[in-house]
């Protein structure tokens, strides 16, 4: 499944509630917003796995990585990795809305 520049755009902007960072991008430090997905279905492990690595290219820190994805029941949980394989953060992506959270 590929993504378009300005489908990625839009969902970022929708999980920061629109709001910007301090650089003046859309980042990863803003709340994530309830979003709901264009089709109305559930989604499967390889558009969470799209979506999430498009969200990390998103931040701009070139640190990050991807870990391994899960599913957890109603949601996804996602590690986002160092490249040194350190632990950042566990995150729940909600199947049937797409919103993202901290699992902590």
């Amino acid at each position: 499944m590929t993504y378009n520049y300005n489908h990625i755009y839009t969902f970022i902007k929708q999980n920061t509630g629109g709001r910007k960072n301090d650089d003046g991008g859309y980042g990863m430090e803003r709340s994530h917003g309830r979003q709901s997905l264009s089709t109305g279905k559930s989604m499967d492990a390889k558009e969470t796995k799209a979506i999430m690595k498009d969200y990390l290219k998103s931040s701009r820190n070139p640190n990050l990585k991807l870990g391994k994805i899960k599913d957890a029941g109603n949601a996804f949980e996602a590690e986002i990795m160092t490249r040194n394989n350190a632990l950042v953060d566990n995150v729940l992506i909600d199947k049937t809305t797409g919103s993202v959270r901290s699992a902590y």
